[in-house]
């Protein structure tokens, strides 16, 4: 099954407005009743090719143009250069145009600004794991723990075998003016408890 990649208007094909497509012939061309693999920038789905027709001057009209996704027939063939700069006549090489029935159904589409924000999400959590795993090392690797609200050393405080029935019990306390109430009880297995 071939594969198409579209990186103009992925939320039309999305959404199903754009059913259409003009690609160069490739070595092993794409025929009629093809299922074809649509990817945007996430995989959209199936789709099975209804229709080739050859770009010539003849079929290269408005109607075409905005099938494909343009407004009209001159935007059309700027974009088709743009995307092939090398080819010096658009309308006298190669080209088809492939018109598919995709067997997804129609997607929301995501707008500019809420793909920057699902961005922005992804990159708050992980900034925030990469700081929960950077503070546990922390903590592993010094033998007074770390704070675990402002990340500071804390200072031990006293050892008593009665809290909780354990005698390798420690106190630590946070030493920075901000979280003065910051106090963690270690035992001998490194489990650290909030009070």
């Amino acid at each position: 099954m071939p594969l198409l990649r579209f990186t103009r208007f992925p939320n039309k094909v999305l959404n199903h407005t754009k059913k259409q497509t003009t690609r160069r012939r490739r070595k092993n061309p794409i025929k009629k009743e093809d299922l074809l693999y649509i990817y945007t920038y996430i995989y959209a789905g199936t789709a099975r090719v209804t229709k080739i027709t050859p770009l010539t001057y003849g079929t290269c009209t408005d109607k075409v143009a905005q099938k494909d996704g343009f407004k009209n027939k001159e935007e059309y063939l700027k974009g088709l250069k743009e995307l092939h700069p090398k080819v010096a006549d658009i309308l006298e090489d190669d080209f088809d145009i492939i018109e598919y029935e995709p067997f997804w159904p129609p997607k929301e589409v995501i707008t500019l600004q809420e793909k920057k924000e699902l961005l922005m999400y992804q990159k708050e959590s992980f900034i925030r794991t990469t700081e929960e795993l950077r503070h546990k090392q922390l903590n592993l690797n010094r033998s007074h723990p770390c704070c675990p609200r402002c990340g500071k050393s804390m200072a031990f405080r006293y050892s008593d075998h009665r809290i909780l029935g354990r005698r390798s019990t420690a106190v630590y306390e946070c030493t920075s003016k901000k979280c003065t109430i910051a106090t963690l009880i270690l035992y001998s297995k490194w489990k650290i408890h909030e009070r």
